[in-house]
C-alpha cells in the first residue's frame, strides 16, 4: 500500500561499518531503499523479523534511527518469509517494512540521522 509518512522517527537495518554490511554504498547518511517502523532490538530481529538474509546483509552490527522531516512517500506492508540458503534456515518475517519511493540521492531532503546504536 503506497503512503505519506509526515514526520516521526523509523529505524532502518544497517551493516557493520569496517565490513562489507554496508553495500552498494550504503552508509547512515545515505541509507538502503527499506526500513521498518518496528523497534529493532536485536540482530536476531533484523534476520528472523525482518527476514534478512545472510547474502543481503553479511554482517548486522547496528541499526540507524531516523526522522523523516518532509513528507516522505513509502509503500507499506509486511515482511514476508525468506530461505536463507548459506544458513538452511526458514525466516519468517512478519514484521513492517516499507519501501522509500523517491530517488536515493534525495534522501537528505527527507529524513535525517537520530543516532546509531549497537546491536547484540
Amino acid at each position: 500500500m503506497a503512503r505519506l509518512v509526515y514526520g516521526g522517527d523509523y529505524d532502518s537495518a544497517a551493516g557493520h561499518p569496517l565490513s562489507d554490511g554496508y553495500r552498494w554504498g550504503q552508509t547512515p547518511e545515505q541509507p538502503g531503499r527499506f526500513g521498518t517502523f518496528d523497534n529493532i532490538r536485536r540482530k536476531k530481529d533484523v534476520r528472523y523479523n525482518l527476514a534478512v538474509r545472510w547474502e543481503w546483509k553479511p554482517k548486522i552490527s547496528s541499526v540507524v534511527t531516523y526522522e523523516v522531516v518532509q513528507a516522505l512517500p513509502v509503500r507499506v506492508g509486511p515482511v514476508g518469509p525468506q530461505v536463507d540458503g548459506r544458513e538452511c534456515t526458514l525466516l519468517l518475517g512478519r514484521w513492517s517494512q516499507f519501501e522509500i519511493g523517491i530517488p536515493q540521492e534525495a534522501f537528505p531532503k527527507y529524513i535525517r540521522v537520530i543516532g546509531t546504536r549497537r546491536l547484540n
